[in-house]
């Protein structure tokens, strides 16, 4: 054996890999260019992230659902020209038309 020393072959490719890595942000940096240039709205853009409403909280939640609760009870009661619920119970039961379901 010879005591020579050898370097070792470059098997990894190192130019390529930074071509392509320059070739892909290039591609990127053009297809924002071109939709910056295409697109006048993309470039007028507000910010949306420092705008955004406040949630949609019920200042009066018990008055709201009092509220809700009784125009319920009205339309159980007949309101509307409708039969009141205890009158068409009532029907149901003359008809005998209700049948156990398992």
């Amino acid at each position: 054996m010879s005591d020579d020393a050898r370097s070792e072959p470059n098997v990894f490719p190192a130019g390529w890999t930074v071509t392509v890595i320059l070739g892909i942000a290039g591609f990127a940096g053009l297809c924002v260019a071109l939709i910056w240039l295409v697109y006048p709205a993309a470039r007028d853009m507000p910010n949306k992230a420092a705008g955004f409403a406040p949630p949609g909280l019920e200042t009066y939640p018990i008055e709201a659902f009092r509220s809700y609760e009784a125009a319920e009870q009205a339309r159980l009661a007949g309101a509307g020209g409708r039969t009141p619920i205890e009158d068409a119970m009532a029907e149901v039961v003359q008809r005998g038309t209700l049948e156990a379901r398992p």
